[in-house]
């Protein structure tokens, strides 16, 4: 029965995610690896305010209370990644 119950509330997360920014997800993602918000600032080319922002955010439409939960939570399942952002000048970046 424990099974059953992990599942669910995979599938419950799994819904929550999809609630969130395509940018939300990228934060989320490099959360998951482990990055710090001025990490991800840098590598996102944003201001650390606004990851700062994402994560709790991100936090509360998971219904999460910390970074580390949410690490713990989302690292079970696989984040349906978006595809490579625009930077603010308009080009497409390259993966490198």
């Amino acid at each position: 029965m424990a099974a059953g119950t992990t599942v669910q509330t995979e599938a419950a997360l799994r819904e929550k995610i999809k609630k969130l920014t395509p940018q939300q997800v990228r934060v989320l993602d490099l959360i998951r690896n482990g990055l710090q918000n001025r990490e991800i600032a840098a590598e996102l080319k944003l201001a650390e305010s606004t990851v700062k922002a994402h994560v709790t955010e991100i936090l509360r439409k998971l219904g999460l209370f910390s970074r580390n939960k949410a690490i713990i939570e989302i690292g079970r399942i696989a984040l349906p990644l978006p595809a490579p952002c625009q930077s603010a000048r308009g080009e497409r970046e390259r993966p490198s």
